[in-house]
Protein backbone atom coordinates (compact mmCIF):
# COMPACT_ATOMS: atom_id res chain seq x y z
CA UNK A 1 0.00 0.00 0.00
CA UNK A 2 2.79 2.43 0.81
CA UNK A 3 4.48 1.58 -2.47
CA UNK A 4 1.26 2.22 -4.32
CA UNK A 5 0.92 5.72 -2.85
CA UNK A 6 4.50 6.49 -3.75
CA UNK A 7 3.97 5.42 -7.35
CA UNK A 8 0.77 7.41 -7.74
CA UNK A 9 2.41 10.57 -6.36
CA UNK A 10 5.34 10.08 -8.68
CA UNK A 11 2.95 10.05 -11.62
CA UNK A 12 1.30 13.35 -10.74
CA UNK A 13 1.97 16.04 -13.30
CA UNK A 14 1.58 19.74 -13.17
CA UNK A 15 0.68 21.52 -16.37
CA UNK A 16 2.13 24.91 -17.09
CA UNK A 17 0.04 26.57 -19.80
CA UNK A 18 1.60 28.55 -22.63
CA UNK A 19 5.05 27.01 -22.34
CA UNK A 20 6.37 23.83 -23.92
CA UNK A 21 8.60 21.30 -22.20
CA UNK A 22 11.97 22.49 -23.56
CA UNK A 23 11.23 26.11 -22.72
CA UNK A 24 10.06 25.21 -19.22
CA UNK A 25 13.24 23.20 -18.79
CA UNK A 26 15.35 26.22 -19.83
CA UNK A 27 13.35 28.48 -17.49
CA UNK A 28 13.97 26.18 -14.52
CA UNK A 29 17.65 25.82 -15.46
CA UNK A 30 17.99 29.60 -15.52
CA UNK A 31 16.27 29.97 -12.16
CA UNK A 32 18.73 27.52 -10.63
CA UNK A 33 21.93 28.56 -12.42
CA UNK A 34 21.35 32.15 -13.54
CA UNK A 35 22.68 31.23 -16.98
CA UNK A 36 21.52 30.17 -20.42
CA UNK A 37 23.63 28.52 -23.06
CA UNK A 38 24.07 30.40 -26.35
CA UNK A 39 22.12 27.60 -28.03
CA UNK A 40 19.22 27.99 -25.57
CA UNK A 41 19.16 31.73 -26.19
CA UNK A 42 19.17 31.25 -29.94
CA UNK A 43 16.41 28.65 -29.89
CA UNK A 44 14.18 29.90 -27.06
CA UNK A 45 14.79 33.61 -26.36
CA UNK A 46 11.42 34.76 -27.71
CA UNK A 47 9.37 32.29 -25.71
CA UNK A 48 11.58 32.63 -22.64
CA UNK A 49 11.17 36.40 -22.50
CA UNK A 50 7.39 35.93 -22.49
CA UNK A 51 7.69 33.30 -19.74
CA UNK A 52 10.09 35.51 -17.77
CA UNK A 53 7.60 38.35 -17.99
CA UNK A 54 4.67 36.13 -17.01
CA UNK A 55 6.45 34.44 -14.08
CA UNK A 56 8.35 37.58 -12.99
CA UNK A 57 11.95 36.52 -13.59
CA UNK A 58 13.55 39.92 -14.30
CA UNK A 59 17.10 38.62 -14.73
CA UNK A 60 15.95 36.26 -17.47
CA UNK A 61 14.06 39.11 -19.11
CA UNK A 62 17.26 41.16 -19.17
CA UNK A 63 19.28 38.31 -20.67
CA UNK A 64 16.68 37.67 -23.36
CA UNK A 65 16.24 41.39 -24.11
CA UNK A 66 19.99 41.83 -24.51
CA UNK A 67 20.19 38.86 -26.86
CA UNK A 68 17.18 39.95 -28.94
CA UNK A 69 18.49 43.52 -29.24
CA UNK A 70 21.94 42.22 -30.19
CA UNK A 71 20.51 39.99 -32.92
CA UNK A 72 17.95 42.52 -34.16
CA UNK A 73 18.03 43.05 -37.93
CA UNK A 74 15.74 44.17 -40.74
CA UNK A 75 14.49 40.62 -41.27
CA UNK A 76 13.30 40.02 -37.70
CA UNK A 77 12.50 43.56 -36.54
CA UNK A 78 8.75 43.38 -37.13
CA UNK A 79 8.50 40.11 -35.21
CA UNK A 80 10.47 41.61 -32.33
CA UNK A 81 8.24 44.69 -32.30
CA UNK A 82 5.20 42.39 -32.26
CA UNK A 83 6.77 40.38 -29.43
CA UNK A 84 7.39 43.55 -27.41
CA UNK A 85 3.66 44.25 -27.39
CA UNK A 86 3.09 40.99 -25.49
CA UNK A 87 5.29 42.12 -22.59
CA UNK A 88 4.25 44.12 -19.54
CA UNK A 89 7.42 46.24 -19.91
CA UNK A 90 8.03 46.49 -23.66
CA UNK A 91 10.26 49.59 -23.67
CA UNK A 92 13.67 48.02 -24.35
CA UNK A 93 12.61 45.83 -27.27
CA UNK A 94 10.11 48.32 -28.62
CA UNK A 95 12.60 51.20 -28.64
CA UNK A 96 15.33 49.10 -30.26
CA UNK A 97 12.91 47.83 -32.91
CA UNK A 98 11.53 51.30 -33.65
CA UNK A 99 15.05 52.72 -34.01
CA UNK A 100 15.96 50.04 -36.52
CA UNK A 101 12.69 50.46 -38.42
CA UNK A 102 13.18 54.21 -38.60
CA UNK A 103 16.78 53.81 -39.71
CA UNK A 104 15.65 51.52 -42.57
CA UNK A 105 12.10 52.78 -42.95
CA UNK A 106 11.86 52.79 -46.75
CA UNK A 107 12.84 49.16 -47.17
CA UNK A 108 10.70 48.04 -44.23
CA UNK A 109 7.56 50.16 -44.63
CA UNK A 110 7.18 49.33 -48.32
CA UNK A 111 7.70 45.59 -47.88
CA UNK A 112 5.05 42.87 -48.13
CA UNK A 113 5.96 41.81 -44.59
CA UNK A 114 5.09 45.25 -43.25
CA UNK A 115 1.75 45.16 -45.02
CA UNK A 116 0.90 41.87 -43.26
CA UNK A 117 2.28 43.23 -40.00
CA UNK A 118 0.13 46.38 -40.25
CA UNK A 119 -3.02 44.34 -40.89
CA UNK A 120 -2.37 42.15 -37.84
CA UNK A 121 -1.05 44.95 -35.60
CA UNK A 122 -2.73 48.24 -36.48
CA UNK A 123 -1.78 49.96 -33.22
CA UNK A 124 1.89 49.08 -33.63
CA UNK A 125 1.79 50.17 -37.27
CA UNK A 126 0.31 53.47 -36.14
CA UNK A 127 3.12 53.85 -33.61
CA UNK A 128 5.67 53.25 -36.38
CA UNK A 129 3.90 55.73 -38.68
CA UNK A 130 3.82 58.41 -36.03
CA UNK A 131 7.52 57.95 -35.31
CA UNK A 132 8.65 58.48 -38.91
CA UNK A 133 7.99 62.25 -39.16
CA UNK A 134 10.27 62.80 -36.16
CA UNK A 135 13.14 61.30 -38.15
CA UNK A 136 12.48 63.11 -41.45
Amino acid sequence: MLENKFVSQKCLRTRVPDIVHNELKRLVEFIYSGQLTPEALKDHSKSLIVAADKYDVPQLMEVCEAYLVKTLNTENVLGILELSARLSSPAVLENAALKLILKNWKSIIFSDEYEEFALKNPLLALKVSRSIPEWL
